[in-house]
């Protein structure tokens, strides 16, 4: 499934973080931690200091660190899509990486111009090759330096080895195909839903192959522009009509929620169990997250899931 060893998974955004421990024992992971702590205050990560920041994501995880004995020191971190600039760009493979990355820099300056690419760090991820491009694409992630040395010296203060800063949605992807593996076979709808943004992903064949990120100014928009983009997608070579089902991510997606979406959209909704294949640890029997909130963890989760 993936290396062998303990991985701690963290989802930082606003308001709180949300942690996942997972630990290789008798020949399998198990689920040995859950829980979530909140923030004293709502973090801007694009205002605050960075010494404002730490000290609110280092008091949230000492209640966590108080109530679970943690045996893990590699750490995936996933952040939520407002915190990335996102774009598709042409991706050029005869071009030497720091070629592509410097292209890639141009590409998102035109696209946010007011983004200060010096301070920008670069991701990208090539989506599948196929009649709906005519050629190869990439989506190109920018995250702020300030962000990553943030992450970074979080993780050096509580002595873990950070592995990797993940893009949330992919992280939430890498729950799903982990745990859905049916949906490796035809065409999906995978979304993922903030206070701020909304995401949204045609999976084909357990492969990302379009991806829409759209600004959200309040929850009652938020089936009419999921709508918009699944009426647009003809123009992007793609039917909804092929869409076998969808899977949703977020935090605040209830049964009512799920059901007026679908009436809306005509599709199927599944909420995502990111820990449907994985050993639960006994001492989680009991855990109101794991069995009223489970969904929300996938973030966190699919960062452990991914290979770094």
């Amino acid at each position: 499934m993936f290396p062998l060893e303990n991985r701690i998974g963290l989802y930082i955004y606003q308001s709180k973080l949300q942690f996942v421990e997972l630990q290789y024992t008798n020949n399998e992971y198990v689920l040995t931690h859950l829980d979530e702590a909140y923030f004293d205050e709502e973090i801007d990560f694009a205002s605050d200091k960075e010494t404002k920041i730490l000290n609110l994501m280092q008091s949230a995880f000492n209640e966590i660190l108080a109530r679970h004995e943690i045996h893990s020191s590699s750490l995936f971190i996933s952040l939520p899509t407002e915190f990335f600039s996102v774009i598709k760009a042409p991706f050029d493979n005869t071009l030497l990486r720091q070629d592509l990355l410097l292209q890639f820099q141009w590409d998102l300056s035109v696209s946010f111009p007011h983004l200060p690419i010096g301070d920008t760090s670069i991701q990208y991820h090539e989506l599948e090759n196929d009649s709906i491009q005519g050629s190869r694409r990439a989506v190109v992630l920018g995250i702020s330096h300030k962000l990553l040395k943030i992450m970074k010296n979080f993780a050096q203060k509580n002595n873990f080895q950070l592995q990797l800063v993940d893009f949330a949605h992919f992280a939430c992807d890498c729950s799903l195909k982990l745990n859905y593996p049916k949906m490796q076979d035809g065409d999906y709808l995978s979304i993922l839903l903030t206070d701020a943004m909304l995401s949204l992903e045609i999976i084909r064949n357990g492969k990302t192959i379009y991806i829409k990120t759209r600004q959200l100014h309040n929850a009652g928009e938020t089936a009419a522009l999921i709508e918009e983009e699944l009426n647009e997608l003809p123009n992007n070579g793609l039917s909804k009509d092929k869409l076998i089902s969808a899977f949703v991510f977020g935090e605040f997606i209830t049964p009512n929620f799920l059901a007026a979406l679908e009436q809306r959209i005509g599709l199927k909704l599944y909420p995502v169990n990111p820990f449907k294949q994985i050993t639960i640890h006994p001492s989680l029997a009991d855990s109101k997250l794991l069995r009223e909130r489970f969904h929300t963890f996938a973030p966190a989760a699919g960062a452990c899931y991914r290979l770094a």
